[in-house]
């Protein structure tokens, strides 16, 4: 029988992430015959609940966000001694390569768990963070050469056997809130009183399963005015919320392990960085599925939180599908992957494979192509607009939020392409429709993804757009504004026969409603005959022609 140490800790200044992941561990290396011993900072009370099972060791009578790494080593060592350790776990960030080099000098072999993508001595690496391709490279040159990395998605750690169905309609529509094992209150209060004061406008009621963690900050406003709330459920001492998350709906809150999991029942999610570890790319997490993120926030952004909310009520069943096709998959087996290497079983490690989306594209030219812009674009398509050197030329030229534009965006009726230039993306062209008095008129616009461009990828891109509308909205003219300091697009515009017209055109008045122009001295106003008309009057002029020559004749 094998003996693995945990050193690890949990408390208000570390979080309950560490220890919670080690525990799924744990109970896999149990389930296989190992004895598992967990060694702590500081005993807090309110986690010995977790510990329920297991043997513990506190090292020092209070918590500290600072340790003596020489000291923490001996300490640790000598508890390995006594409990004639054959692994030791390591999952502290307080704790780094220096404290990892004297304790792998030991008869005992060194795991590491970890999600910072820092310098490491071990024997095993453990980091299940999916940063994309370059995944399994991620720690190239940070470890002991001999170190076996096992890194990527295969290795999370969750209490996840196999995937649960999506859950049925019933008569509410069940939200998990979650912080975490501890958090900001003010935060959860501000995100539900936000939800429950519009809870007459969603489709389907409301029901918010609220996660309480022991070691919440600022919990007692929130639970003296939910309590007793009927849409409200505390969790409270809860140590394990799967079931929880596996019927609920929706889930908003901490994007730390519990993300995995919820990718592994295929919930969609709102999530956000609550510490620095929990900082992602966005493109990362779309490989996992998951599209809805919050980086960076505020609680004022909270105030779009309803309408996002009826906005994934009304569209649920294409906001699940964003997550039924992932790049990379989560099948809940890290545990098992990770104790087998532990215990001996080397052929339970796994390369992860990840495929590419399919679309469809239409070529413009030999170098560029087209395709039609998808909601697994939500992301790059804002990320693209509020880049300074679009925003600067648009109606709102401020930076549009993440909720704001997630709310938008499946309520939203335009049409938005995406032009590559040898497989590169280089711009976004969009067009909609509106009517106005039974008469239809087309608006549109273009901005770069991530570059600026020349003269011809935004005109190739534009003749295509003049003769795809042509051919599906003939009678309708175009509308447009244009920065007066956008020369280059005024340019293209010209080019393409827009016309420039003043406040006593019939479609000035229009133009400024539509699009929401205040100041119309900043901008250029533009229409461009429907095709109908165009050809009307082409038609026109060569029967004109036509008479003149025969009269000549």
């Amino acid at each position: 029988m094998k003996t693995v140490v945990f050193r690890t800790n949990a408390g208000k200044i570390s979080g309950l992430g560490h220890l919670t992941r080690c525990l799924v561990l744990a109970r896999e290396l149990t389930s296989q015959g190992a004895t598992c011993v967990f060694v702590l900072d500081f005993a807090d009370e309110n986690i010995i609940p977790f510990l329920e099972g297991f043997d513990y060791h506190a090292l020092y009578a209070a918590p500290s966000s600072i340790l003596n790494q020489d000291e923490d080593a001996d300490k640790t060592r000598q508890l390995c001694i006594e409990h004639h350790c054959n692994w030791l776990v390591v999952d502290h960030y307080l704790l780094d390569d220096t404290w990892e080099a004297r304790m792998r000098a030991q008869p005992y072999k060194l795991c590491v768990i970890d999600d910072t993508q820092r310098r490491h001595a071990c024997d095993c690496l453990v980091d299940y963070k999916w940063r994309g391709e370059d995944t399994h490279a991620s720690y190239n040159g940070l470890t002991n050469e001999d170190a076996d990395h096992l890194v990527g998605p295969s290795f999370v750690l969750l209490d996840v056997h196999k995937p649960s169905p999506r859950p049925r309609k019933s008569s509410s529509f069940d939200i998990v809130i979650s912080l975490g094992g501890g958090g900001d209150f003010n935060l959860v209060k501000a995100m539900v009183d936000q939800l429950l004061a519009a809870q007459n406008t969603y489709t389907t009621p409301l029901k918010l399963h609220v996660v309480v963690g022991p070691l919440a900050e600022n919990s007692e406003a929130f639970l003296s005015a939910y309590q007793d709330h009927e849409d409200v459920e505390l969790l409270i001492g809860k140590t394990d919320i799967s079931t929880d998350l596996k019927h609920a709906n929706f889930y908003i809150g901490a994007a730390g392990s519990t993300l995995y999991q919820l990718r592994a029942y295929n919930i969609p999610a709102l999530t956000l960085s609550l510490a620095d570890n929990q900082f992602n790319e966005l493109s990362h997490l779309e490989d996992l599925g998951h599209y809805f993120h919050l980086n960076a926030w505020s609680e004022n952004d909270f105030a779009d939180l309803p309408r996002f909310i009826r906005t994934v009520q009304s569209h649920y069943t294409r906001v699940c599908a964003l997550g039924d096709e992932p790049r990379v998959k989560i099948d809940g087996k890290g545990a098992k992957r990770i104790a087998g290497t532990l215990l001996g079983d080397k052929g339970t490690a796994t390369s992860l494979h990840y495929t590419n989306e399919a679309y469809e594209y239409l070529d413009l030219s030999p170098t560029h192509t087209l395709r039609k812009v998808t909601d697994r674009d939500i992301n790059q398509y804002l990320i693209s607009r509020n880049r300074q050197e679009n925003a600067q030329n648009m109606v709102q030229t401020d930076p549009i939020p993440y909720l704001h534009h997630y709310a938008w965006w499946f309520n939203s009726t335009r049409e938005s392409f995406l032009l590559e230039a040898q497989h590169k993306p280089t711009l976004f062209i969009w067009h909609d429709t509106i009517v106005n008095e039974d008469q239809p008129y087309l608006i549109g616009g273009w901005f770069v993804y991530d570059e600026k461009t020349d003269f011809g990828e935004p005109l190739l891109a534009l003749n295509w757009q003049l003769d795809y509308c042509a051919e599906h909205h003939p009678s309708a003219p175009w509308i447009a504004v244009i920065h007066r300091s956008n020369k280059f697009t005024k340019l293209l515009n010209d080019y393409l026969s827009f016309t420039e017209i003043d406040d006593t055109h019939p479609s000035f008045k229009l133009i400024s409603e539509v699009l929401h122009i205040s100041d119309t001295d900043q901008f250029y106003f533009l229409t461009r005959d429907p095709v109908e008309l165009q050809q009307a009057t082409k038609n026109k002029s060569i029967k004109q022609r036509d008479t003149r020559y025969v009269a000549t004749q």
